[in-house]
């Protein structure tokens, strides 16, 4: 056989294999690919409320973390609610935009006198459907002695958004309806200093009634809220402030921003201090993370140049957590208020956590190019209520200042 008739005999072959090929696959060379459907939300949605358990028991004074989860949600979610004993205590209309399948709620409600109470979170569709679970309560009163006071601690109930559910998801803050609190008094031998100065609001912060965390919560307060400072304590570590119309409190001098010389403000003692209940008496908790200390590499940081930031994060409860979480970082330049990162720093996460136990979060990178020779302060908050549910929220924020170094700046 001539190579030309070789080189033809070969091409035959090619093509009957290739032409089998084809036919074996069914015809299918060509066809479109199937399309996913889009998840489908019918029927009302599904609600699971984590915290508080059933029937279970609070010493008044204590905060109560309700916590739940909407399943089945869909974009034409078109209320969540939560309510005690038949009042709307918070409602978000419109609360699922992005179509997540689940939602996340988070409310803290600061206990006062001893009953029976029922929480209720409802979640109810643009159609009508609605869903509705209920979990009952009891708080009641003990005697015993002064309550030794905890660090300070920024807003329990705010949370980061759900993984699953993106901002739409982020739980809601219900406006807090202070009440005024009784008028302190200047110290023996203080004196009378500025009427007020104005502050800005620069951590998710707690509110209570008397400068310490052994008064009542009376509500939150969100990032870039404006209150007047009107008072600080004697130790000057706890601010008297007036908010709107909502009344008096007291807040934690690290977490706003004063526009002028707080040395020149009234000082006050607060009202008298609550006889709590002693730590004795109190039920252990489960599971309470708390950060004992956020590490800098270098300390201080060198102005335009990375450094690294992590933090030890200690389970003062009697049970494990079932995972690892996140912890989130920001920075700000104490006179002014401003954010003083050139790097974005997304949530870094930590490993699970054995009761008693301390770990460290993995380092992040952090870096400043603004305002060296100044004060910054970087606020870390573990960010647990995605994963787990936690008994204490109050201590999962802290925050470091320091002095950003010139380096090449």
């Amino acid at each position: 056989m001539n190579g030309g008739a070789k080189m033809w005999t070969r091409r035959w072959l090619l093509l009957t294999w290739s032409a089998l090929l084809i036919f074996a696959s069914g015809c299918s060379l060509g066809a479109p690919a199937a399309e996913i459907p889009a998840p489908a939300f019918e029927g009302a949605p599904l609600i699971h409320i984590a915290s508080p358990l059933p029937d279970q028991t609070f010493l008044a004074g204590a905060t109560v973390i309700v916590q739940a989860r909407i399943e089945n949600a869909g974009p034409d979610l078109a209320r969540v609610s939560i309510l005690l004993d038949g009042a709307v205590l918070g409602e978000r209309l419109n609360p699922n935009t992005s179509g997540a399948a689940v939602i996340p709620l988070t409310m803290d409600w600061p206990t006062s006198s001893p009953g029976q109470f029922e929480f209720a979170v409802e979640a109810a569709r643009a159609d009508g459907a609605l869903a509705r679970e209920t979990v009952s309560i009891a708080v009641v009163a003990q005697p015993g002695s002064v309550h030794t006071p905890g660090p300070p601690e920024s807003a329990e109930s705010v949370t980061q958004p759900d993984q699953t559910g993106g901002d739409d998801a982020t739980p809601f803050v219900p406006t807090p309806d202070i009440p005024r609190a009784t008028q302190p008094t200047a110290d023996a031998g203080a004196g009378i200093g500025q009427a007020t100065i104005r502050a800005v609001i620069t951590v998710p912060s707690n509110l209570r009634l008397g400068p310490g965390t052994e008064f009542d919560l009376v509500g939150s307060i969100a990032v870039g809220d404006e209150v007047d400072i009107v008072g600080v304590n004697s130790a000057r570590d706890w601010y008297h402030i007036r908010y709107g119309d909502s009344g008096d409190a007291w807040i934690y001098s690290e977490l706003l921003n004063p526009s002028g010389d707080v040395a020149s403000l009234n000082v006050e003692s607060g009202p008298a201090r609550p006889t709590a209940i002693a730590e004795a008496t109190a039920p252990a908790s489960a599971i309470n993370l708390k950060i004992v200390e956020i590490v800098l590499q270098p300390d201080p940081l060198v102005c335009n140049e990375p450094g690294e930031v992590l933090v030890r994060i200690k389970n003062d409860g009697n049970e494990n957590t079932p995972s690892g979480a996140q912890v989130g970082f920001s920075m700000v330049h104490v006179a002014s208020g401003s954010n003083s990162l050139r790097n974005n720093i997304d949530p870094h996460p930590f490993p699970a956590v054995t009761a008693g136990a301390t770990v460290s979060s993995i380092p992040a990178t952090i870096m400043s190019n603004v305002y060296f020779g100044e004060e910054h302060r970087i606020t870390a908050t573990i960010l647990s209520q995605n994963f787990f549910v936690e008994t204490d929220l109050s201590d999962n924020s802290s925050v470091k200042t320091f002095t950003l170094a010139q380096g090449n700046c």
